[in-house]
């Protein structure tokens, strides 16, 4: 139960930071559709995972069943982390220019 709460508290405390980090990621032209399009693969996500989470504990029982969804969600995160490009101190007319 612990474990659940944390990651829900972590889930739903970072949505606004989320937002705000998500519009750093892309051009300005762009922003808007990319903001939409990933805010809702995200929903998406989480309702499959919320959907498949009984069968994932049902056939691996509590404790692997736990571990193996916080293994593959880490898993995404590192591979997000990989392929996000940091446009840190980037002027916003040179990523305009870039894309």
């Amino acid at each position: 139960m612990v474990i659940s709460a944390g990651i829900l508290t972590s889930v739903v405390g970072t949505g606004g930071v989320m937002l705000a980090y998500l519009a750093e990621l892309f051009p300005t032209r762009y922003r808007g559709s990319a903001i939409g399009f990933l805010w809702n693969m995200a929903s998406i996500g989480a309702t499959r995972a919320l959907l498949t989470a009984p069968l994932w504990l049902k056939s691996l029982g509590l404790l692997i069943g736990y571990t193996t969804m916080l293994i593959a969600g880490f898993i995404i995160a590192i591979i997000g982390a990989a392929i996000t490009r940091d446009n840190t101190g980037i002027e916003l007319r040179k990523l305009d220019e870039t894309a």
